[in-house]
């Protein structure tokens, strides 16, 4: 147990712990507040298999402040840590490479739960997020990134802040590979908020939550996702998988049972270029399966079995234009009759497609989608 903070790291330092290694501040009333380490001009800092518990830092890194050098950590928890501007648990200056680390409620009040990441290069792999949060202005309840990141095989479950419930993305591009995010929550973006580049390749969201808008995932830079799968988010408002501000790039993704006032699988503001995937039982008051707002082109998608209380149970088209290749609009309802299939307030294009079996008809207004019928 520390009582004061341990001397800076200038120089390359390796710290080698086994399972029960733990540098830990003191929980005695008047322990000053001070990060457990402190990575300053000059050092490199290595450390293995050691646990941080109850830092608090004044500022930045309640557990570590990486300022002046690179910071490798595997192994080890981080647990009940705490930083009144950047980074709960860490704040890396200088690139940061993390494997197989755990950290559990950590917390920031402005920047990063857990970690905030400016540095690169920045990896993050098998490891695991739960609890960490920022204040009620806070964006990035576990991680905050303004550099290059990748982050691969790691989970996120029930992390909390303002603008991305798990992850906020605020500068250059973020790569998220096999990475699981579930019941995570925020105002915006309850998964991720997107404020740059994001790739999500083989991504799982489920049961996330946004109070506003992006249950998933709120988009407000360019995007990419590849095979990554959206089960039964909710996006408050708008978008209960994805609402996206910015052009985005989707393959074989599945939407299903997500729900939203507008939009409940995806809620589109920008363009969307999407090849294969599925939505299947998305609920909103409008576009039960997708609202798009501006230009959105699909191919070989499918939409089944999404339903709207007002208009557009598979497709709510309000935006430029919609255009629909070699896709399928099947058994999608909307009970007020504002077409179960497709709601048409601009421009749709069918080729190859089929809009059929939905109720209580398949394409609204009556004529207004070339090549649907009833």
């Amino acid at each position: 147990t520390l009582d004061t903070a341990l001397p800076d790291v200038t120089t390359p330092l390796t710290l080698q712990g086994g399972t029960n290694t733990t540098l830990e501040r003191s929980y005695a009333s008047g322990t000053p507040d001070f990060s457990l380490l402190y990575v300053g001009a000059a050092g490199n800092l290595t450390v293995t298999n050691v646990n941080f518990k109850n830092g608090y830092s004044s500022y930045q890194g309640g557990a570590i402040f990486a300022a002046g050098g690179p910071l490798s950590v595997t192994g080890g928890t981080f647990t009940g840590n705490y930083s009144p501007g950047y980074g709960g648990a860490i704040d890396s200056e200088d690139g940061l490479t993390l494997t197989g680390a755990t950290f559990t409620d950590n917390s920031a009040l402005y920047y990063g739960g857990a970690i905030s990441a400016n540095g690169t290069p920045t990896t993050i792999s098998d490891s695991t997020f739960t609890g960490n949060s920022t204040g009620d202005t806070g964006d990035g309840g576990a991680l905050i990134t303004f550099a290059d990141t990748t982050v691969a095989n790691s989970s996120f479950t029930g992390n909390d802040a303002d603008y991305g419930g798990a992850v906020y993305v605020d500068g250059g591009t973020t790569t998220v590979d096999r990475g699981a995010f579930t019941k995570n929550s925020a105002e915006y973006g309850g998964g991720i908020y997107n404020d740059s580049y994001l790739n999500v390749n083989t991504g799982y969201f489920k049961q996330n939550t946004a109070e506003s808008y992006g249950g998933g995932i709120y988009a407000d830079g360019d995007m990419i996702l590849n095979k990554t799968t959206f089960t039964s988010n909710n996006g408050g408002q708008y978008g209960g998988g994805v609402y996206n501000e910015d052009a985005a790039t989707v393959t074989d993704a599945t939407f299903t049972g997500n729900t939203a006032g507008d939009g409940g699988g995806w809620l589109n503001e920008d363009s969307v270029t999407m090849t294969g995937g599925s939505f299947t039982g998305n609920t909103a008051e409008d576009g039960g399966g997708l609202s798009n707002q501006y230009e959105a082109t699909l191919s070989g998608t499918t939409f089944q079995q999404n339903s709207a209380s007002d208009a557009g149970g598979g497709l709510y088209e309000f935006g430029t234009f919609l255009t629909l290749n070699d896709s399928k609009v099947v058994y999608n309802h909307a009970p007020l009759g504002q077409g179960g299939g497709i709601y048409n307030a601009d421009t749709v294009n069918l080729a190859t497609t089929v809009v059929r079996f939905n109720t209580k008809n398949n394409c609204s207004p009556a004529l207004s989608v070339t090549g649907c019928a009833g």
